[in-house]
């Protein structure tokens, strides 16, 4: 047989082949480069859904601040709001005055906070800080007209708002 007429068969036969295994290699690239498209996409989904994640535990650790900073400052007012009224029981008239001023300072100081308390805090911390505010309202008037208390029922008051407070904060043992 003359290779001549045997050449247009062999082509056609390795054209057929070869085609067969350019068509799989053709197939597996067009496979890949569309695996790699969507790793491409997923990459990116993933990525904001971190970035979204990473904000919300942002935002929350910033709220958890603001509230454990408002929760210590009342703490601090609730302290201050003690010794005004302490002072303001020991009979001193030559400094009533002055110490009226401080009380009247101090329990503005206190419904400053009560109202931040308000913003960030649950109702039970805030109507403990206003229960607490209320009666040492009361007691100043009390003792402003030189009538004699003891302090049991605020120390009850500082105590709640204090449990109050530890709960809020979600500090074990709120008692």
């Amino acid at each position: 047989m003359d290779m001549t007429i045997a050449l247009p068969y062999i082509n056609t036969a390795l054209l057929i082949f070869g085609g067969l295994g350019l068509g799989e290699y053709v197939k597996k690239r067009a496979e890949s480069l569309a695996t790699r498209k969507d790793i491409g996409a997923l990459t990116k989904e993933v990525e904001g859904i971190k970035a979204e994640i990473s904000k919300g535990e942002w935002n929350r650790q910033k709220r958890w601040e603001l509230k454990r900073e408002v929760l210590l400052e009342a703490t601090e007012r609730l302290a201050e709001v003690i010794e005004a009224l302490r002072l303001l029981s020991v009979s001193n008239p030559d400094r009533v005055t002055e110490r009226l001023q401080a009380w009247h300072r101090t329990s503005l100081d206190l419904a400053k906070t009560q109202e931040r308390v308000a913003i960030v805090c649950g109702k039970e911390t805030y109507d403990c800080l206003h229960a607490f505010r209320l009666l040492g309202n009361e007691m100043a008037l009390k003792l402003e007209v030189g009538k004699r208390l003891t302090f049991e029922e605020l120390e009850a008051r500082v105590s709640a708002a204090r449990a109050a407070i530890r709960k809020e904060l979600g500090i074990d043992n709120a008692s």
